[in-house]
């Protein structure tokens, strides 16, 4: 018969210890995270063009088969079947949704991006003080925030760190410099260096 598995702190802090980002770093990491954003503006407002001209020119070649079509020298449908007609307009028809999903896609895109950034900076930061004060319910919001697939043994616990997660636990792993602000952020002055350090974090999160 199956127990249910207890998931302490203690059990946890392992995992929260790894991806947690100081609180007096946070501020300059949402920064760092607006301002790349920024940058990236022109390259997708050239791909935002690039769509919209794909789609007007997409509109143009619909209207113009339907001219042929309709055309009166087209009565005899000598210059476009009705076969013809159905599988071009088919065509560009399907070419048109796909150019209207990818124009979507650019636009809501980024700035979905750039609040689950966000959300998952502040998660790191507070997500073991939440869990160490938090009640039952919030544990269990916590835990599925985090990763999935949770599985304790011998008092050990397993954990698949969601992407974003395992991209921070990865960076600060692989960062010294990084790795030691994070751990004494006492001792890294706040302008000693913050934005490199911050855009290390940034850059492996999105990595």
């Amino acid at each position: 018969m199956s127990s249910a598995v207890t998931i302490t702190g203690k059990t946890l802090g392992i995992y929260l210890d790894s991806i947690t980002i100081p609180q007096e770093y946070l501020h300059w990491a949402i920064e760092i995270l607006r301002g790349n954003n920024e940058l990236e503006a022109n390259s997708r407002s050239t791909v935002l063009e690039n769509h919209r001209k794909n789609y007007d020119g997409c509109l143009k070649r619909i209207d113009n088969l339907i001219n042929l079509y309709i055309s009166p020298d087209n009565v005899d449908r000598s210059m476009l079947s009705e076969t013809e007609f159905k599988d071009q307009k088919n065509n560009l028809v399907k070419e048109k949704e796909k150019i209207e999903l990818e124009l979507r896609q650019v636009e809501s895109g980024v700035n979905d991006w750039l609040k689950l950034a966000e959300e998952t900076f502040e998660f790191a930061t507070y997500a073991k003080d939440w869990f160490e004060k938090g009640s039952y319910e919030r544990k269990q919001v916590i835990l599925n925030t985090l990763g999935q697939n949770f599985y304790m043994k011998d008092g050990k616990l397993s954990i698949d760190l969601k992407v974003p997660y395992l991209r921070l636990k990865e960076g600060f792993e692989q960062n010294i410099e990084l790795n030691k602000a994070r751990l004494e952020p006492a001792l890294i002055g706040l302008n000693n260096g913050k934005n490199s350090l911050l855009e290390t974090v940034s850059s492996q999160w999105s990595g």
